[in-house]
């Protein structure tokens, strides 16, 4: 775990119940991106299979509380499910897909450079083939202009 590497570790997460079951060392946290609140802080964010599940309305706001909270040159490290149509699965879970493309574009409207994407096939979930994609991108500094 990186906390056991000598990192500093804050965990997030909205249910209580698995927030309970974390060590202390991790500084677990319950909330959500509406309840981010830290200012350059971190060398680094993950988002473990879980910015699909937010409604489109919110990723933006998401990823600007993010890049917020990280450090300039501090690192995103993201993956989510790859798709051109949001869908729901049988118990009701949204999921707000992008391409490649598109997630790209939407990390760079929000202060961050793409540094490294990969694809992976994922095991069928409802008979459906999914496509995972995981990225590694880094915050801008305030002073960096967006890519042309």
């Amino acid at each position: 775990m990186l906390h056991e590497a000598g990192f500093a570790v804050t965990a997030m997460d909205t249910s209580e119940k698995y927030i309970s079951e974390l060590d202390s060392k991790v500084n677990p946290t319950v909330g959500g991106f509406e309840t981010l609140d830290f200012d350059g802080v971190f060398d680094g964010v993950l988002l473990s299979w879980m910015l699909h599940h937010l409604q489109r309305d919110g990723i933006g706001l998401a990823l600007d509380k993010m890049s917020r909270s990280l450090k300039a040159g501090g690192w995103l490290y993201l993956s989510t499910v790859e798709s051109n149509q949001d869908y729901r699965d049988n118990i009701g879970r949204l999921y707000v897909t992008f391409t490649e493309k598109e997630l790209i574009e939407l990390l760079d409207q929000h202060g961050f450079s793409v540094q490294h994407v990969e694809k992976h096939d994922l095991d069928h979930y409802e008979d459906t083939p999914m496509v995972g994609i995981v990225v590694h991108a880094q915050r801008r500094s305030s002073s960096a202009s967006r890519k042309a």
